[in-house]
């Protein structure tokens, strides 16, 4: 399960003068949601592999996109012409 605020900084070891500070920070940005919604450094259920699936997907479908498009071409061509072209 996900970790809460304080206990992924005392995981972190902040001291405990400078944790008081970086909790009201963190609590502030999350009450006026000034992080990005891409951003995630102290998100709770924003982990490193979400974001690596999320990128990973964006990859593959950029690559779906592409190699359809290549199909798509394909299709377009004369194959006779092609398959000449090819034998010479």
């Amino acid at each position: 399960m996900y970790p809460t605020l304080d206990q992924y900084l005392s995981q972190h070891h902040f001291p405990k003068f400078l944790k008081d500070n970086v909790v009201k920070v963190i609590k502030h940005l999350h009450d006026n949601n000034i992080l990005h919604r891409e951003q995630h450094v102290f998100q709770m259920k924003l982990t490193t592999e979400y974001a690596t699936n999320k990128l990973m997907n964006e990859i593959l479908n950029a690559l779906k996109n592409i190699f359809c498009d290549i199909e798509k071409a394909f299709d377009c061509v004369n194959h006779d012409i092609l398959v000449l072209k090819l034998e010479t």
